[in-house]
């Protein structure tokens, strides 16, 4: 018997039954989520807003997987944050609440970071703790256990030349940035004509040379990756 509510053909293509299904439930997911977002205190990531492949505007913990991947994974629990030995770890704020002294207050274009977790080297650069307490304390897996303290990659380290204090001779002899990477010499160190030299494939990006860094503007500054 055929249905009169929804009469199909003999030859209709199975594959258009499961494409009204699929759309259908589509419609009914999309309300789901808009009703959970509408309870959660933080924006939730937009499923449908594109590849997980995103650039980073901030650095991250650790360990941190990819931006789009480390969004859409992060609780926002605050786990790692309350365990960084060093508070180089804060939260971003949620931008409809009142700004604080503390974290930085999202703008509105970056609602999907509220809550989790960055790096300013500018107060606190990441010290690499021993027993790397943030990746261990993340409930989620957005923050990896690394290989190793080598393999890590929160960012990379540039020089800009016309803002070094070497390079404007008023402290010629500088090089606070090269005495205090946690890595050492095989990082960073001066080449032959006494400027300051990162090595790209070594640098571990924890953002100490920019916290030290004594020239304003910096003549460091550490760039996500």
């Amino acid at each position: 018997m055929i249905n009169e509510r929804n009469p199909r053909q003999p030859n209709e293509p199975r594959s258009d039954r499961r494409q009204f299904f699929l759309r259908g439930l589509g419609k009914t997911l999309e309300g789901l989520l808009g009703a959970v977002q509408k309870a959660s205190p933080i924006p939730l990531p937009d499923a449908a807003a594109g590849p997980l492949a995103r650039p980073r505007s901030v650095l991250r913990p650790p360990g941190a997987l990819p931006e789009g991947e480390f969004l859409r994974t992060c609780y926002r629990c605050g786990s790692c944050v309350d365990v960084c030995p060093v508070h180089a770890i804060q939260p971003f704020q949620d931008p409809a609440k009142p700004a604080s002294d503390g974290p930085k207050t999202l703008e509105p274009q970056d609602d999907d970071m509220a809550g989790t977790p960055y790096v300013d080297p500018d107060l606190q650069a990441c010290e690499f703790c021993s027993d790397m307490s943030c990746v261990k304390a993340c409930p989620s897996g957005a923050l990896a256990a690394p290989q190793g303290a080598r393999t890590v990659r929160m960012g990379l380290a540039r020089w800009i030349q016309g803002h070094c204090l070497r390079t404007t001779g008023a402290r010629p002899t500088c090089q606070v940035c090269i005495e205090k990477c946690p890595v050492g010499l095989t990082t960073i160190h001066l080449n032959t004509r006494g400027q300051i030299a990162i090595l790209c494939e070594q640098c571990v990006g924890c953002g100490v040379c920019q916290q030290v860094c004594q020239a304003r503007p910096k003549a460091i500054v550490v760039q996500p990756l």
